[in-house]
């Protein structure tokens, strides 16, 4: 079992903040009332039907449970690691290009917004990961 160098695995706390914080405040986890504070509201306001509501549900609840798989990886310390973190970022991509684009065909941007700045955020982490392991060999 070969390990890598933990050094590169984690941010520096000022690269981290970049992950916490979106123009100047913090990043909410998407609870209700945070959605009403930010001005989403009710979902019975968004004008779909509750069938529609559904299938944006479903399709948060497959980007989220991707992600966990995702975050799971890090820090990749074997190989075993590193090489499930190679593959959840090609599915996440393709999960992205197909059924994150059709759902944003479907019921517009603003309705899936949420889940392309999630996937935005797991990108970011794993080019600086990238970037980082090829800076050390």
């Amino acid at each position: 079992m070969s390990y890598l160098f933990q050094d590169i695995l984690i941010p520096e706390d000022e690269e981290m903040e970049a992950f916490d914080m979106e123009d100047g405040e913090p990043v909410t986890n998407g609870t209700d009332s945070e959605g009403q504070i930010r001005g989403c509201g009710d979902p019975a306001d968004w004008g779909l039907s509750p069938a529609q509501l559904n299938e944006i549900r479903a399709v948060h609840d497959s980007v989220a449970e991707l992600l966990k798989h995702f975050w799971t990886c890090f820090p990749p310390v074997t190989s075993e690691l590193e090489e499930k973190l190679q593959r959840m970022e090609q599915t996440l991509r393709k999960y992205e290009s197909n059924q994150l684009r059709e759902a944003e065909r479907q019921f517009g941007r603003i309705n899936v917004q949420h889940c392309y700045e999630m996937l935005a955020r797991a990108h970011a982490r794993f080019q600086m990961y990238i970037e980082r392991k090829s800076t050390r060999h």
